[in-house]
C-alpha cells in the first residue's frame, strides 16, 4: 500500500492511517504488492473535523448560597459526558435534578459546604471526537445568612472586606465571600461606629437593621426580599418623636391598632382607657387655644365617618382640636422626612417595631425636601428619613437649611427627652449641644426645626451628603468647650432636670439665643435665660464683661429642694469668678468655688429668681490675640512653650477624648522647646494651660 501526498510517494504506512488537521482535503488510494493485485483502488477523500469545545449553556454567573439549587447545563446530543463535581455527594453537595452520568448533559446541585466550587464537564461529539478541554465554572458557595461585625483595621466600614463579616452570632469566623443575592444580612447594634458603608452595587436577599444600628450607601443596595429596620419603643407612656427610614410604612397595625367600629365613639375599647396615642404636628396652626397643632390619628375626619381621619393633611383651618386636619389617606402611612409623636401603655403595641420595605418600596436615600410654612408657629416636626444618622454639624448642608431661622453661628434643632430630663434638648450646628445629645441625629428620630419668617417658600432639604454613622443613638461631644457655661436644674422630688447654656463668641451680636421649648410636665423643673422678653435655652453674648448680667429664670413644678449646678465650671475659663445670685434670699455664691447652689422652691415662686454675673475676666477666645503659651505634640510627647518668660507659672490639665482628667501639673516657663509630659495611650487629648495671662486650650493627637 502507498499514499500520494503532494507529488511524493510514500510506502509502508501504518493501517489505520492517522491524519492531522493539515491532511484535510487530501486523498488516498491503495493497491496490493508482490503480485497480489494490479489495479489501484478508487481515491478516498480524507475529512478532518475540529475537536469540539464544550461550554456551559447554563451555569451560575455569581456566587450562591448553601442549600440553594444551581443548574449546570452543557450541549445536548453528545455522548460519554464526563462530569467532575468537587467533594462527596451527600456531604459536600446534593444532586436535586439531572445527574453526572455519561448520558446527562445537565445537573442541578445544592452545595452543602461553603467555599470555592469548580465544576467541569467534557464529552464526545457525534463523530466520536472528545472535547479539546473541559468546560469549567467556578463560584463561591456562601452561607445563607451573615452577620456584620465591622472594625477591620483600616477598613472598618467596608462592605466588601470579608473580615468585617462573621458567619453567625456564635461563629465569629469570616465567610468565604461577601453577601450575594441569596444572602440574608443582619446589622446588629455595635459598641462602635464601625457600621457598613456601600460604595458600589450590591444585591442581597433580606436585610435586618437592628435597633440602634446604621447603614450608609444604601442607594447602591438592592434587596430582593424585605428590608427591615427595627425600633424599640417602651410601654411606659413615654412620648417619642419618630420618623420612618423606609419609603412607605403603613401606620397600622405595626404602630397602631387597626380601627374597628363605625366611629370614634364606638371603638371596641373605651376612649377613657386608651393605651396608645399617635399624632403629627400641623405647622400651619398657631398653638393658641382652642386651636392646637397636634393632629390625632384616632379622630374621625368629620361626623364620625370612616375611614377615619381622612381629611387633608396640614389643613389651614382646623376645627378646635385640630382633628379635622387628617392623615390624608384611608390607610395612613408615614411620610418620609416627617416626624410623628407616639406613646404606648400596652406591651401589645410597644417593645420592638419593624419598619419594612418590600417589593417596590425601599430604604430611603436621596433628597427629602420639606416645604416650610410661616403661617403658624414657624416650627416644623421633621424626621431623619435615613437608616443612618444625620450630621447636623456637617459642612455639606449647603443651602439645605437656607429656609431655617439662623441662630448664633448655626441652626437649631430640638428633640423631646421624655424618659430622661422630661424636657426638650437643644442642639446648634455652630457647635453647641445640650447634655446628652450631639451633632448626630439618630435614625428614626423626629426633631423640631424653625422656619425663617422672612423667607417666603423656604425649604429644608436632607441629602445623602449629610448622612453619617454615629457610635450610639446620641453621642456626647468629645471636645471641651471653655467658652460656654452650663447650668443644670434638678430637684429631689423626681428625676427630671433641665439645662441652659450661656455661650460666648466674638462672632455673636449679643442679641440672639436659641428659643426655650417648655416641658410637657408640670412636675419637671425648667431653667432658661430671659433677654429682651424672650426665653432662651442657649443665651449668646459677644464677650464676658464685668457689667454683664444674665437673667436666669426657673420653674419649680412641685415644692421641694432644687439645685443649680454649673456642670462644666472647671472648663469655663473666661473669668475667674462666676457669681450666682438668688434674688429671693439675697444669697450670692461663686460657682468657681462651690460648683452648685441649692434652694427651696415651689410652684408659686417668682420664676425670675436668679442672676449670673462675672468678675476677674481672664481673656477671650479671639484666636488673633497672642497666646501666653503654645501647645503641640510630637509622636507621644506633649510640648508646652511659653510665649514669654514673663508668663509665670501655669497649671496644666490634660483630658482624654471623653473628658476625663488624665494628667495635671505645673509648668514653669523656660527658654526654647519644653517637653512637658509623655502620653503612652494613642488618641485625641485636650491640653488646657491656665496662667495669670489667660487660658490656652489645644487638641493634640497621640499616635
Amino acid at each position: 500500500m502507498e499514499t500520494s501526498a503532494g507529488s511524493g510517494n510514500f510506502a509502508g504506512i501504518s493501517v489505520p492511517y492517522v491524519v492531522s488537521i493539515g491532511d484535510d482535503g487530501k486523498r488516498i488510494r491503495y493497491y496490493a504488492i508482490n503480485g497480489c493485485g494490479t489495479a489501484y483502488s478508487d481515491e478516498l477523500a480524507i475529512t478532518v473535523n475540529d475537536l469540539p469545545v464544550p461550554s456551559f449553556t447554563a451555569a451560575p454567573d455569581e456566587n450562591t448560597c448553601i442549600n440553594v439549587s444551581v443548574t449546570y447545563t452543557t450541549q445536548a446530543g453528545q455522548s460519554n459526558y464526563s462530569w467532575n463535581v468537587p467533594g462527596t455527594s451527600g456531604i459536600d453537595y446534593n444532586i436535586t435534578a439531572g445527574g453526572t452520568g455519561s448520558g446527562s448533559n445537565a445537573v442541578t446541585l445544592q452545595w452543602l459546604t461553603a467555599g470555592s466550587k469548580t465544576v467541569t464537564v467534557n464529552y464526545l461529539n457525534s463523530v466520536g471526537c472528545q472535547g479539546s478541554g473541559p468546560a469549567s465554572n467556578t463560584i463561591v458557595a456562601n452561607y445563607g445568612s451573615l452577620l456584620w461585625k465591622g472594625g477591620t483595621s483600616g477598613t472598618p466600614n467596608s462592605w466588601d472586606v470579608l473580615t468585617n463579616w462573621q458567619i453567625s452570632s456564635v461563629n465569629s469566623n469570616s465567610p468565604p465571600a461577601a453577601p450575594c443575592s441569596c444572602t440574608d444580612v443582619t446589622i446588629p447594634l455595635l459598641g462602635s461606629d464601625a457600621y457598613p458603608t456601600l460604595t458600589s452595587t450590591v444585591v442581597i436577599n433580606n436585610l435586618v437593621i437592628q435597633n440602634g444600628a446604621s447603614l450608609l450607601g444604601n442607594e447602591f443596595l438592592t434587596v430582593g426580599g424585605n428590608a427591615t429596620v427595627k425600633k424599640v419603643i417602651n410601654d411606659t407612656w413615654d412620648w417619642h418623636l419618630l420618623s420612618s427610614p423606609v419609603s412607605k410604612q403603613y401606620i397600622w397595625n405595626q404602630f397602631a391598632p387597626t380601627p374597628s367600629g363605625t366611629g370614634y365613639s364606638t371603638w371596641t375599647w373605651p376612649v377613657a382607657d386608651i393605651d396608645w396615642d399617635f399624632y403629627y404636628f400641623n405647622p400651619k396652626v398657631t398653638n393658641v387655644y382652642p386651636n392646637v397643632p397636634w393632629v390625632n390619628i384616632r379622630k374621625a375626619a368629620s361626623g364620625n365617618d370612616f375611614p377615619y381621619n381622612y381629611g387633608p393633611v396640614d389643613a389651614t383651618t382646623p376645627n378646635g382640636t385640630g382633628a379635622d386636619a387628617g392623615f390624608g389617606q384611608a390607610q395612613p402611612y408615614f411620610t418620609p422626612g416627617r416626624g410623628y409623636l407616639i406613646a404606648y401603655n400596652n406591651t401589645s403595641y410597644a417593645t420592638e417595631h419593624s419598619f419594612t420595605a418590600s417589593g417596590t418600596e425601599h430604604l430611603n436615600d436621596g433628597d427629602y425636601v420639606v416645604t416650610l410654612s410661616t403661617t403658624g408657629s414657624n416650627f416644623h416636626l421633621v424626621g431623619n428619613p435615613y437608616p443612618s444618622s444625620l450630621d447636623w454639624g456637617s459642612s455639606s448642608w449647603g443651602t439645605g437649611r437656607a429656609g431655617l431661622r439662623a441662630s448664633g453661628s448655626g441652626f437649631d434643632y430640638w428633640i423631646w427627652d421624655d424618659s430622661g430630663s422630661g424636657n426638650y434638648r437643644t442642639g446648634n450646628s455652630g457647635g453647641t449641644y445640650g447634655t446628652g445629645i450631639s451633632r448626630y441625629i439618630a435614625p428614626m428620630q423626629g426633631f423640631f426645626v424653625k422656619a425663617d419668617s422672612l423667607v417666603t417658600g423656604g425649604t429644608f432639604t436632607m441629602t445623602n451628603s449629610v448622612r453619617a454613622h454615629s457610635t450610639q443613638s446620641w453621642v456626647k461631644s468629645d471636645e471641651i468647650q471653655n467658652n460656654i457655661l452650663r447650668l443644670k436644674l434638678s430637684t429631689d422630688q423626681n428625676t427630671y432636670w433641665d439645662e441652659m447654656i450661656v455661650d460666648f463668641n466674638s462672632l455673636y451680636t449679643g442679641e440672639e439665643g436659641s428659643p426655650k421649648f417648655a416641658s410637657w410636665y408640670t412636675a419637671a423643673p425648667e431653667i432658661w435665660a430671659l433677654k429682651n422678653g424672650n426665653r432662651y435655652t442657649f443665651d449668646r453674648y459677644k464677650e464676658v464683661t464685668s457689667a454683664l448680667e444674665v437673667n436666669v429664670n426657673v420653674k419649680c413644678g412641685v415644692t421641694g429642694t432644687y439645685t443649680i449646678t454649673a456642670t462644666n465650671i472647671n472648663d469655663f475659663d473666661l473669668s475667674n469668678i462666676v457669681y450666682l445670685e438668688d434674688l429671693k434670699t439675697g444669697n450670692k455664691v461663686n460657682l468657681k468655688e462651690v460648683g452648685s447652689y441649692s434652694f427651696t422652691g415651689g410652684p408659686n415662686d417668682d420664676k425670675a429668681r436668679f442672676r449670673v454675673t462675672f468678675a476677674e475676666i481672664t481673656g477671650t477666645n479671639d484666636a488673633a490675640l497672642q497666646k501666653p503659651v503654645y501647645i503641640y505634640s510630637f509622636e507621644k510627647d506633649v510640648f508646652v512653650n511659653a510665649g514669654s518668660l514673663t508668663t509665670g507659672s501655669c497649671d496644666v490639665y490634660i483630658y482624654d477624648a471623653i473628658g476625663r482628667l488624665v494628667y495635671n501639673g505645673r509648668y514653669i516657663p523656660v527658654a526654647g522647646n519644653h517637653k512637658f509630659t509623655t502620653l503612652q495611650t494613642p488618641g485625641a487629648y485636650v491640653v488646657k494651660v491656665i496662667s495669670h495671662s489667660g487660658t490656652t486650650t489645644a487638641k493634640v493627637i497621640i499616635p
